[in-house]
């Protein structure tokens, strides 16, 4: 009995193919960068091994001797010198960002980004989802799409920097802008997880909404107004929530705090990142003001494009982040619903307490308890940018 329970055990890690194929483009990449923290091998998630971590170390070496080298000999890459400037703060933010995340890949060596993975397939298999190899498929379609395609705008981008944008190659480079498209795989990654959660969600809503029409089936309140029947009626096998609802619930809740709690300090440096880069970019506009200068084109043609992309890439997460927070909290109120309608002995009332206590305790991703990721964030960095903007142009123009 005892190795029966043992293989069940072993056997309920083991993720299915149409499972990874969603996540397996960003783990090649962040493989290749030296960014990655789960290794599968076998359908089974496990932490990279040591070989792998002296390659990690290797390669954020050679990263910093690049770095070094960029200051020596290609600082002055343009002839703007706010561009160049610009350009020293990109590769020097690059490069903080390569040996923040190497120090907490080597300090954080848990296996709890392994277990969160074995949660998020844990989901489909309690909530018994039909068509979920479809639905993985095509959003393991979207993934493929999302990273071959920013491979390839990223390959343009950095061929056409060295030979069109600055005034003599540096090679170096390439490894130094290599830094940020690692980052940008952990943030596809946190897209991509919270596009799965969101999936489960929507099937959890929908059985909910299903146990709704049930309890609120006007064919039940009609009969003879006999309590007895009503109470015998809602106690019957036929009700849509079950224990393993309530645990499918749990285990969306649970893998989304180990994502919290995994991902957070990519997130919020992300963030950062661009409001840095908001601010640069801003200063350096201004400046070329007061000094009645004409724009920057070396500032326009590398630095606008670079900055619209993170915004974008931002925004469009805050929104997949608000879209999550939104779900959830129709999950809480169909619970409610439930709850209000179903009579005190109704089995389906206790099963849609346990989930609002559940829910309740997380319907956002905070981070840090600094910023929540939704709508709101975007519009908090632009009132950021906008003081910042109005204080420079008030000494600017004094």
């Amino acid at each position: 009995m005892n190795k029966i329970r043992n293989i069940e055990v072993v056997s309920a890690d083991i993720l299915n193919d149409d499972f990874i194929i969603i996540f397996q483009p960003i783990f090649f990449l962040l493989r290749i960068l030296g960014f990655s923290r789960v290794n599968i091998k076998y359908r089974y998630p496990s932490e990279p091994s040591t070989w792998y971590h002296i390659y990690s170390n290797f390669f954020w070496i050679l990263n910093t001797c690049c770095l070094v080298y960029f200051f020596t000999y290609c600082g002055n890459g343009f002839t703007s010198e706010y561009a160049n400037s610009t350009l020293k703060f990109g590769v020097l933010v690059n490069g903080i960002n390569g040996v923040l995340i190497l120090c907490r890949n080597n300090l954080q060596r848990s296996n709890k980004i392994c277990q969160m993975y074995v949660k998020l397939q844990k989901i489909e298999r309690r909530l018994n989802m039909k068509n979920v190899k479809n639905v993985n498929k095509n959003i393991g379609r979207y993934s493929w799409f999302i990273v071959l395609g920013g491979c390839f705008l990223a390959f343009v981008w950095i061929v056409l920097f060295n030979t069109v944008f600055m005034r003599s190659a540096c090679p170096p480079l390439v490894m130094l802008i290599s830094t940020g498209i690692g980052l940008l795989a952990e943030i596809a990654e946190v897209y991509f997880i919270i596009h799965l959660a969101i999936s489960r969600v929507n099937y959890l809503n929908d059985i909910l909404r299903q146990e709704v029409l049930e309890v609120n089936d006007p064919k039940k309140r009609a009969n003879d107004g006999n309590l007895y029947f009503l109470m015998n009626s809602y106690e019957s096998v036929n009700t849509s929530l079950s224990n393993e609802v309530v645990t499918a619930t749990f285990c969306i809740i649970d893998a989304l705090s180990d994502f919290t709690e995994l991902f957070q300090f990519s997130l919020f440096y992300f963030v950062c990142q661009i409001l840095a880069w908001n601010l640069v970019s801003i200063h350096s506009l201004i400046s070329s003001l007061k000094e009645q200068r004409a724009a920057d084109i070396d500032l326009m043609l590398y630095v606008m494009p670079l900055l619209f992309n993170k915004q974008f890439i931002m925004v469009t997460l805050c929104l997949k982040g608000q879209s999550l927070t939104t779900k959830l909290e129709e999950s809480r109120k169909l619970c409610i619903d439930i709850v209000s309608l179903c009579l005190n002995d109704c089995k389906s009332r206790e099963y849609a307490k346990q989930i609002i206590l559940l829910v309740e305790g997380r319907r956002s991703l905070s981070i840090y308890n600094i910023f929540t990721l939704g709508t709101r964030l975007p519009l908090h960095l632009l009132a950021v940018t906008a003081s910042y903007t109005i204080v420079l142009l008030q000494f600017a123009l004094l």
